[in-house]
């Protein structure tokens, strides 16, 4: 991470790279806010950053929320009420925080969950490459697997996405990396470390804590 930071450090010659940070379903209960949470790196960033102590979700639903931050418009404002609407339908020229930056000469790249939806809802205009995912794998025990495919089997001969939930939680003897935000936070790295002369916008969405809680067998015991 400090060679990452390294990379990611402004020069004379050009303007300040931007890591973003885009987290799923996380309410304020951090160390840092006074909660009983173990969270030392947040409290880390917290403390040597800007702390708000009255920033307010603009939906009780992520892509709603995901898209007033993006756009800085109110959803009354976007018209997404919902998890499947487009921006794009009621402001179709405004221009996004990474579009902006894409207009100043950055390189934009998103990782991970940043909009909402499978690529679907993921918005051109604002990134310079699509955005990376890695491969959807919410679960890791044999058992976990099983019934991920019979619940997606089961969601496509109704015509719906995944019409019951799974399992809540799973611990399985896994590495971080083989997680889905593992592989996500090695890719931010990389791209990090190979970043050339253009400065970048960086938007790295990572999944949890939303559920399924499923995390390696040590964070549990």
């Amino acid at each position: 991470m400090q060679q990452a930071a390294r990379a990611a450090s402004p020069s004379p010659e050009r303007p300040p790279n931007v890591l973003f940070i885009i987290i799923d379903d996380l309410r304020p209960l951090l160390g840092c806010y006074g909660a009983p949470a173990i969270t030392p790196h947040m409290d880390e960033l917290a403390d040597s950053g800007t702390l708000f102590q009255r920033a307010y979700c603009q939906e009780s639903l992520c892509h709603p929320s995901r898209t007033s931050v993006l756009t800085g418009c109110r959803p009354p404002t976007t018209r997404v009420f919902n998890l499947k609407t487009d921006f794009r339908q009621a402001l179709p020229d405004i221009a996004t925080l990474p579009q902006t930056f894409k207009a100043a000469g950055y390189a934009t790249r998103a990782l991970g969950k940043v909009h909402h939806g499978p690529g679907r809802l993921d918005d051109a205009a604002s990134w310079s490459e699509p955005c990376w995912r890695p491969e959807k794998q919410f679960y890791h025990t044999e058992e976990g697997h099983a019934l991920e495919t019979e619940l997606d089997k089961e969601a496509e001969a109704r015509g719906v996405f995944r019409f019951r939930p799974g399992p809540a939680f799973e611990a399985p003897q896994i590495d971080d990396g083989e997680t889905m935000d593992g592989q996500i936070a090695t890719k931010a790295i990389e791209i990090m470390e190979g970043a050339g002369d253009q400065p970048f916008f960086l938007a790295v969405g990572f999944r949890k804590p939303h559920l399924p809680f499923v995390a390696p067998k040590r964070y549990w015991d």
